[in-house]
């Protein structure tokens, strides 16, 4: 999609996969929006392949939310430019900020779309 992220060597994906578990299964007492954000940047940085990752990174944001008893955060098709800019920062620059509001922001668009 444009983005200008060094993915991971296709060699380094079972280590890689294995420190993203050991980071989601810790028990910090991090917010749920900075967890999700942290593990997903990190996620779609681990796929070597140039075709992006997104799909499956949501579906493991969605299992992260679930675990957490919160409805999932919703990408929706109109932010969806938004979301790849904030990943981005996330991945190149270490700035997980603007993508957490993001998902935060999807959380309760998400919410108000299934309770209304």
């Amino acid at each position: 999609m444009g983005a200008h992220v060094t993915v991971a060597n296709h060699l380094k994906v079972p280590e890689l996969v294995h420190e993203l578990l050991t980071k989601i299964n810790a028990k910090a007492k991090e917010e749920v929006t900075e967890k999700l954000s942290e593990t997903h940047a990190i996620f779609e940085k681990i796929h070597p392949f140039s075709d992006c990752n997104g799909r499956v990174g949501r579906l493991l944001m969605l299992a992260q939310a679930l675990q957490r008893g919160i409805v999932p955060p919703l990408v929706l098709k109109e932010r969806r430019q938004a979301y790849y800019k904030y990943l981005e920062l996330a991945q190149t620059q270490d700035n997980v900020m603007p993508l957490q509001l993001f998902i935060a922001e999807s959380i309760v668009a998400a919410n108000d779309l299934l309770f209304k």
